[in-house]
C-alpha cells in the first residue's frame, strides 16, 4: 500500500492533469468556434455579392426593366460595396478581441494551476506583500502563503495579458521558449502589438478599420496559448491527460454554446 503522502501527491497530479487537459480542450474548442463564426460571416458577405450579381443578370436580361428597378439596384449595389469592407473589418476585429480573451483566460488558468501545484515557486511574487501581526501569529506559514498567492492571483486576473505572460514566464523560468512548439516563436513585442490592436478596437472604437492578415494574427494568439500550455506541462513534467468521464463532460460542454460560455466564465466548475 502506498504511503498517504504519495497517494495525496498522485491525487494532486491527477487533478492537475485534468485541469491542464480541460484548459487545452477549451482552448481548442474556442479556436474552432471562432473559425466557424468567421466562416459564417464571410459566407454572408459572399452571399450578398452573389445576390447582387444575380440581380444584375436578371435586370440585364430584361430589355425594358420595370420603372425604378435600375435605380433601386444601384442603391443596393452601392450599399453592398460600402458595407462589405466595413463588415469584414468588424468581423476580423471581433475575432481578434475574442481570441485575445481566450488567451488571457488560458494564461490565468495556467497561473492558478502552477500556483496550486507548486506554491513555493510563487514565493518571489509575494515576498514584498505585507500581512498583519495578528495573521502572522494566528496562522501557519503555509496557510499565509496560500492566502497571499490567492489574493495575488485574483489581482493578476484583472491585469493585462502581457503582465500575466511575464509573470508566468518568471515563475516557470524556461531556459528558452524556442523549440517548445514546432514552427512557432514567441515574441513579446509581437504580442504587445496584438494587445494594442485589441485595446484600440474595444476602447477607441477602431473595430471598423481594416485589419491586415487577420488569420495570421489569430493564429499567433492561439499558438501563444499552445506554447504556454506546453511550457507548463514541460515544467511540471505532467501530461494533460483526462479520464473518459471527464473527457465526455468536456465534450458535452464544448458542443453546447451556453455551457461553453458558462465554463469560460467559471460558472460551470472545471474538472476536479
Amino acid at each position: 500500500m502506498k504511503p498517504t503522502a504519495s497517494i495525496k501527491r498522485d491525487d494532486r497530479i491527477k487533478v492537475l492533469s485534468n485541469t491542464l487537459a480541460a484548459a487545452q480542450i477549451l482552448h481548442s474548442y474556442c479556436q474552432a468556434n471562432l473559425a466557424a463564426l468567421q466562416q459564417m460571416a464571410y459566407l454572408g458577405i459572399w452571399y450578398s455579392a452573389a445576390t447582387i450579381h444575380q440581380e444584375a443578370k436578371i435586370l440585364s436580361s430584361n430589355p425594358v426593366p420595370p420603372k425604378g428597378e435600375i435605380e433601386k439596384f444601384r442603391i443596393r449595389k452601392l450599399f453592398h460595396e460600402v458595407s462589405r469592407d466595413a463588415a469584414k473589418a468588424v468581423v476580423d476585429a471581433a475575432a481578434i478581441v475574442f481570441a485575445h480573451s481566450v488567451l488571457d483566460a488560458t494564461i490565468h488558468r495556467l497561473c492558478c494551476a502552477t500556483a496550486e501545484f507548486g506554491p513555493g515557486e510563487w514565493a518571489d511574487e509575494i515576498e514584498q506583500k505585507q500581512i498583519s501581526f495578528h495573521e502572522m501569529r494566528s496562522a501557519p506559514i503555509e496557510e499565509i502563503q496560500k492566502n497571499l498567492i490567492r489574493t495575488y492571483l485574483e489581482k493578476l486576473e484583472r491585469e493585462s495579458l502581457l503582465r500575466k505572460c511575464d509573470v508566468l514566464l518568471r515563475v516557470l523560468k524556461p531556459r528558452s521558449t524556442r523549440g517548445v512548439l514546432t514552427g512557432f516563436r514567441y515574441s513579446r513585442p509581437r504580442l504587445a502589438e496584438l494587445d494594442k490592436l485589441r485595446h484600440d478596437a474595444v476602447h477607441k472604437l477602431y473595430f471598423h478599420r481594416k485589419c491586415r492578415q487577420p488569420r495570421a494574427k489569430l493564429e499567433y494568439l492561439f499558438k501563444t496559448g499552445e506554447l504556454f500550455l506546453n511550457l507548463v506541462c514541460k515544467h511540471l513534467n505532467i501530461q494533460p491527460l483526462m479520464d473518459k468521464a471527464e473527457r465526455q463532460r468536456m465534450e458535452k460542454i464544448g458542443s453546447d454554446p451556453e455551457m461553453l460560455r458558462r465554463f469560460s466564465a467559471g460558472i460551470v466548475a472545471p474538472p476536479a
